[in-house]
């Protein structure tokens, strides 16, 4: 499934990204906890880190994305304040949402 050298992938392009970094630097903190809702394989979420930023959550349905996200993150010495959870936002009638999040990102697809 995985080998050695699996690189974040974005589906959207490095502008994107790079704008919403920039908009959430500019009007947010870094210790502020974050859920990004669709997060694939974990590029966003992996930038945010390198640059910094705590308290990072990604979620997505897909199992197969959330264990690259988690391979990835091991691999990129980003873990710690940094999560990947199974979960389709569409249904949540079972979810336990302990953590409040200040920011939501979905890029959309």
């Amino acid at each position: 499934m995985m080998e050695h050298g699996v690189q974040p992938e974005g589906w959207f392009g490095e502008k994107v990204i790079d704008k919403v970094i920039r908009y959430l630097s500019e009007n947010f903190q870094l210790t502020d906890p974050i859920l990004d809702i669709g997060c694939g394989n974990g590029e966003t979420i992996l930038s945010l880190a390198g640059l910094g930023w705590k308290n990072l959550t990604g979620v997505d349905y897909s199992e197969e994305a959330v264990k690259i996200c988690q391979f990835l993150f091991q691999q990129h010495c980003a873990t710690g304040d940094i999560t990947a959870k199974v979960m389709d936002i569409m249904n949540m009638k079972n979810t336990d949402f302990s953590t409040k999040y200040r920011i939501c990102l979905d890029k959309g697809t």
